[in-house]
């Protein structure tokens, strides 16, 4: 039940709602119109409309009161000066609220409040500001005359003032000065684009060394023909030296072969060498 409930909060605190109801309504009363949520439009209506009310009563504690909320002085005193005498005979009900589109960003109500006349201000505003401009627009305007018209065929190159050289663009040494300025800027653009490209592979190298990114097949062997295509500088041989890049073969030691032993297991579960030798010496002994 909605027992003892003066206001709305609109989602924020007692500070926070207080302080946004004042900036909304010296805006109000600064432009006569703002735009803003419909919550906010129904809240500002009752907080604007008791300031008139309050700005009627030309005093200086109302004065007072009403810079507690409006600090700025200008608009408190056009609130004073010229829209709370507009609306001296009128019993309240001094703004209007006219509903708009949904918002784009969060599809919240959208809508207009504005001061109750102020469209008719703004007409006078309008039409104050008319016959100021026309008037100023005539007396700037010189009258065309017979002598003051010029004819499109009549138009000629600028003459040179008085203590002025006229600039002859066709002799040499202004042609070789325009060669010299593009030469050197389009030579700065390529120095440019060579020290950029040059700083994109230390940063890529930089880049794949840290990754530790395998290396495909044909950068490998785009890498390999480089480096055969660089020149590779030849040391030449220096008097009173010998070469020292031919190697010495080792000698070869001549070392009996040894001969391989042989193990054979007995019933028992012992084990017989035999050599070679031993085989030689039992056929000799036969034979003896």
């Amino acid at each position: 039940m909605r027992h003892r409930v003066d206001h709305k909060k609109l989602g924020k605190t007692t500070t926070h709602r207080i302080a946004m109801l004042n900036n909304m309504a010296t805006s109000l009363f600064k432009h006569e119109q703002i735009q803003t949520t419909l919550p906010k439009a129904k809240a500002l209506r009752r907080y604007a409309e008791k300031l008139i009310t309050k700005a009627k009563e030309d005093s200086t504690s109302s004065r007072r009161l009403i810079f507690k909320s409006i600090r700025d002085k200008e608009v408190s005193r056009k609130l004073f000066d010229e829209i709370a005498p507009r609306f001296a005979d009128r019993p309240g009900g001094y703004t209007r609220i006219l509903k708009l589109d949904y918002r784009m960003a969060d599809a919240a109500p959208t809508a207009i409040v504005e001061l109750v006349g102020s469209e008719d201000v703004k007409a006078k505003r309008k039409k104050a500001a008319e016959p100021a401009t026309k008037s100023t627009k005539k007396e700037k305007a010189p009258p065309k005359t017979a002598e003051t018209r010029v004819k499109p065929k009549d138009i000629k190159a600028k003459v040179p003032e008085a203590g002025e050289e006229e600039e002859d663009r066709t002799t040499p040494d202004t042609t070789y000065k325009r060669a010299k300025a593009k030469d050197d800027a389009r030579d700065a653009f390529m120095d440019r684009a060579a020290k950029t490209e040059e700083e994109e592979k230390k940063k890529k190298k930089l880049f794949d060394r840290w990754r530790k990114k395998p290396k495909s097949e044909a950068e490998e062997k785009k890498e390999v023909k480089e480096d055969a295509a660089k020149p590779q500088k030849k040391e030449e041989p220096v008097a009173g030296k010998e070469d020292q890049t031919k190697k010495i073969e080792p000698e070869q030691k001549n070392e009996p072969k040894q001969e391989k032993k042989t193990q054979t297991k007995s019933k028992s579960g012992g084990t017989k060498k035999k050599s070679s030798d031993s085989g030689k010496g039992k056929g000799s002994k036969g034979k003896k």
